[in-house]
């Protein structure tokens, strides 16, 4: 379970992850949660996560957290990351890491203790920036006609529903996708990617000015004559 998730960027609440612990705890399986974007917050509100639960009713040994420094330390492409759960099972983990993509260089290796133990500032800035971003792009795809776009919880993603906009001419978001790279370009992914036909995802992680010219394009081409369901 990734929370954030991917797609649509929603965040856990605490009483669901009650309930996922819940079932964690009857079934007698292992909870994996990816923490990816967990400090990219859209704003400070109530989240639940597996290690929030009240320690009566905690999945214990039962939970693996996984994380990386791709995304809060801006390390994307450095292959850091971390698993924290029970021992047995990190090295178990390690083991099959070192013989199939061997270790992260020693320097990526330093830098992410550095980020992980050193002052968290630049990480505060970064999430107050994509609440920014998010303050922009949200409402100015949200506002299209035809588009309903929840408002992301956290990372920098915007997962909308465009399927108002699809036709026999453009029957699905990969063809949207395309048509909009083609005619517009514009860069967006299919929906289809994360078994939501009918979606677009969108980043915000780009300059304000890119933004703005990106928001216009795509509102030009839904918005064009002739588009909409045929």
């Amino acid at each position: 379970m990734q929370a954030p998730h991917e797609g649509a960027e929603e965040d856990l609440r605490l009483n669901v992850a009650d309930a996922v612990v819940g079932v964690v705890r009857r079934g007698g399986v292992v909870h994996r949660e990816e923490h990816a974007r967990d400090r990219l917050q859209g704003e400070e509100k109530e989240r639940g996560r597996a290690e929030d639960v009240d320690p009566g009713r905690a999945a214990g040994d039962r939970l693996v957290v996984v994380g990386t420094a791709s995304k809060t330390y801006c390390m994307t492409g450095w292959r850091v990351g971390w698993v924290i759960g029970p021992r047995a099972l990190a090295e178990a983990g390690a083991a099959l890491n070192s013989h199939s993509v061997q270790s992260p260089a020693t320097f990526a290796q330093l830098a992410a203790v550095e980020a992980l133990t050193g002052p968290q500032d630049v990480v505060r800035e970064l999430a107050e920036e994509y609440r920014r971003r998010r303050a922009f792009i949200h409402p100015a795809i949200a506002g299209i006609p035809g588009v309903a776009c929840p408002e992301p919880a956290g990372g920098f993603y915007l997962f909308p529903d465009v399927s108002r906009h699809l036709s026999r001419e453009i029957p699905d978001t990969v063809a949207l996708a395309t048509r909009l790279l083609e005619d517009k370009g514009v860069a967006v992914v299919p929906g289809e990617g994360f078994g939501a036909p009918g979606y677009l995802r969108l980043s915000f992680a780009s300059a304000m000015a890119d933004l703005r010219e990106g928001a216009r394009r795509i509102a030009d081409a839904l918005v064009a004559p002739g588009r909409g369901r045929a």
